[in-house]
């Protein structure tokens, strides 16, 4: 099985207007999918439990278009999970298989056999994208990479080896889009930079990462 993730860098801007709210979700998806039975076209919609959690109303413009039951509860993996959809996709098809809801565990509505590929569409919050680079820095990469990406000496000790220094020839000569790839998708030891707390972490959003990386080009050597 095989998973195609479009959140991140690539396709993050096209959610700015995705939301998560409470124990619901709002999410724009770029693509005709199918809930259930039902074959929805591509829209922003709305994803809530039932008050019972035995079922997932799928409903777009506040009016319902799907209700799916529950094939079983997800436990989260990993604090740093975000809110998401995951699609499994079979010929070309994408059908909804799970909703992660932020806080939440994951509810199964899906359960496919073996010969599909899961599209996992990532939920961003929108007021993210609208850090400056030295904000989001400062939020994100400040912790291990220190002051103006200087370095910082507990980090150091904490992965046992000095980290690259962001004034260094090695980290600005690299392209803004290797740059990109580093932040959104992580290098070595180091996860993709995530803002936040908790399970409230989020990827960067695609214009955060731009912003960070204009604000990288700015930085000298002390």
């Amino acid at each position: 099985m095989k998973t195609s993730l479009l959140a991140t860098a690539a396709c993050a801007a096209l959610w700015l207007g995705s939301q998560a709210f409470g124990q619901g979700l709002q999410v724009d998806i770029p693509f005709e999918f199918s809930a259930g039975r039902k074959v929805l076209p591509a829209g922003t919609y709305a994803f809530a439990l039932t008050p019972n959690g035995s079922s997932l109303i799928v409903s777009r413009e506040r009016k319902e278009k799907a209700k799916l039951p529950l094939v079983t509860r997800l436990a989260h993996t990993s604090p740093f999970d975000d809110s998401r959809l995951v699609f499994d996709q079979v010929d070309g098809r994408n059908r909804l298989a799970e909703v992660w809801m932020d806080g939440d565990d994951g509810a199964l509505v899906l359960a496919t056999g073996a010969g599909h590929k899961h599209v996992v569409l990532e939920v961003v919050d929108p007021s993210i994208g609208k850090l400056t680079g030295k904000g989001a820095f400062e939020a994100t990469c400040f912790r291990c990479h220190g002051a103006g990406g200087n370095g910082d000496r507990l980090a150091d000790e904490y992965f046992k080896k000095p980290l690259p220094r962001l004034t260094s020839a090695y980290v600005q000569g690299k392209t803004d889009a290797e740059l990109k790839e580093i932040i959104t998708t992580g290098h070595g030891e180091m996860d993709p930079a995530r803002i936040g707390t908790g399970r409230k972490k989020q990827l960067l959003p695609e214009t955060a990462v731009d912003a960070v990386i204009a604000y990288l080009r700015t930085l000298e050597k002390p």
